[in-house]
């Protein structure tokens, strides 16, 4: 479980999904009686439940002022924040992800009617949508591929996959042992301390 707050992993909850996507997180998802999801952390020492949405918008607030800093102190007072693309109506009140790069695409250049293709590798998500852009700025979505479960954890385990084959390869040891071994050998150490 986070430590002092709530971790920094992408955490999509599906109703009605399989429920192994939720299991391995370093804090519980639990139901708050009504089929809406509680995430429950160690927050500031203590236990807490926040809903996704306070969750959400702890989140936003640190997006601004990691925005505010690193523009030297300029206040930040707009934003496009999106929901991810393979949502239906019923699940969105939000702009969907690959619209708003469209949006920032257009506002960024002096746009002529073009194709433009928005490539999006999210932390569990991929989409390649195509739009048609006209000059006036309307969007139009021809097409919308995706794979809701597809990103850059997918990414994350295939490289740590090959990376623990390569060394125990290379050098005739088991990885996960070594670091198990590893981990007994810190706790030891410090519960002499």
């Amino acid at each position: 479980m986070a430590r002092d707050g709530v971790s920094g992993r992408e955490t999509k909850i599906r109703f009605g999904s399989d429920q192994s996507d939720i299991q391995p997180l370093p804090y519980k998802v639990v139901d708050d009686g009504s089929g809406k999801p509680i995430i429950r952390v160690i927050y500031r020492g203590e236990q807490r439940l926040f809903t996704v949405e306070e969750i959400l918008s702890k989140v936003v607030i640190k997006l601004k002022e990691i925005a505010e800093a690193y523009l030297n102190g300029a206040r930040v007072k707009n934003a496009v924040i999106a929901v991810p693309a393979y949502l239906d109506y019923s699940q969105c009140q939000a702009i969907k992800g690959p619209t708003a790069a469209a949006l920032a695409y257009r506002l960024d250049k002096k746009v002529t009617k073009s194709n433009v293709l928005i490539f999006h590798l999210g932390g569990a998500t991929f989409d390649a949508p195509l739009l048609t852009i006209d000059e006036q700025g309307s969007i139009e979505v021809k097409a919308r591929p995706g794979q809701g479960y597809l990103g850059g954890k997918n990414v994350d385990k295939s490289l740590i996959k090959f990376c623990v084959d390569k060394f125990n390869k290379n050098h005739g040891k088991d990885y996960w042992s070594l670091r198990f071994e590893a981990s007994l050998v810190d706790k030891i150490s410090s519960s002499w301390l």
